[in-house]
């Protein structure tokens, strides 16, 4: 289901980029940002049939408060579970102030919230935002999940390591890029647009991309910090795999012997299989002992038997 809303976003993308491509809204000043060409496009498209402009909007706004309600209070809940819980007394009251004082965190999350859209709106796009922010979490976790099934010689402590190194590189980064970009007003470029088939006059004829000040002051911003925010949790996972292997290396936690081929890919299973196979064959030295051992044991009730029969 999840794929098909991807697609389907991806489509929606397309037919708006295909509508205004030749008349951007923002470029006009239709609207602020280009979080708003979206509702804009629906109202201009469905705004002359009654009550489905109307539905759309209070569709959008209920998606929204619920996503809110649900993160408000997961986040009151790890707060209260995580750092209060261990120290109220186990009473008959616990409870009842338990939730007192989860409904108090609701609360101070939430204005917490309303004070961080201040912060937001001069970041960039909510798109470009929710991205970069993912992408401290979303790198590691994807090089957790890919060690886990790929690599079997990445042990805990490796893939803890990795884990740690990631997350705060990932948070040093994505909060440098996007200091820098707040600091000079720089943001990703888009698809080529222009304003030249609007049905009105305007000053500007042709607009190729959106303005970059990156492109007036050439040096201002390090290299590093102009990848594009799209390949961030790309970043994250690169930097979660190194350091893990390596880790895992330095540490000498490389040994497969305990590790339970069912737990990995059909490949790396084979591979581990084959691999324990190898090491179970006895050597020709191991053989010789193994069978002159052998060879011994069926002798002695032969060398008993003719010992009781000459006696």
């Amino acid at each position: 289901m999840e794929i098909f809303m991807k697609i389907l976003f991806v489509f929606i993308g397309l037919i708006i980029y295909t509508r205004y491509r030749n008349c951007d809204p923002v470029s006009t000043k239709i609207v602020d940002r280009s979080d708003q060409i979206f509702p804009f496009f629906v109202m201009e498209v469905t705004g002359h049939i009654p009550g489905l402009a109307g539905l759309f909007l209070t569709g959008l706004g209920s998606a929204a408060l619920s996503t809110m309600s649900t993160n408000l209070n997961v986040i009151s809940g790890i707060v209260y579970e995580d750092f209060i819980e261990p120290w109220m007394p186990n009473n008959a009251a616990k409870d009842a102030n338990g939730t007192k004082i989860m409904k108090l965190l609701v609360v101070i999350a939430g204005f917490i919230s309303i004070g961080l859209v201040f912060v937001v709106d001069g970041l960039g796009t909510v798109f470009q935002i929710s991205i970069s922010l993912r992408s401290v979490i979303d790198g590691p976790m994807v090089g957790i999940f890919f060690l886990g099934l790929m690599v079997p010689w990445v042990k805990a402590r490796g893939a803890l390591i990795g884990t740690f190194v990631s997350f705060v590189f990932m948070l040093w980064y994505v909060g440098s890029s996007e200091y820098y970009k707040l600091k000079f007003k720089t943001f990703s470029d888009t698809l080529p647009i222009s304003v030249e088939q609007c049905p009105y006059p305007l000053n500007n004829t042709v607009i190729h991309s959106s303005p970059s000040p990156s492109e007036i002051e050439e040096n201002s911003i390090p290299l590093i910090y102009q990848i594009s925010f799209l390949y961030y949790t790309a970043i994250g996972f690169i930097v979660m795999c190194v350091v893990a292997i390596s880790a895992s290396f330095i540490l000498k936690e490389t040994d497969i012997d305990n590790v339970n081929p069912e737990h990995f890919t059909p490949f790396v299973k084979r591979y581990i299989s084959r691999k324990k196979v190898y090491r179970e064959v006895p050597s020709n030295e191991e053989h010789r002992v193994e069978m002159n051992l052998k060879e011994t044991v069926q002798l002695e009730p032969k060398v008993r038997k003719m010992s009781a029969t000459e006696r």
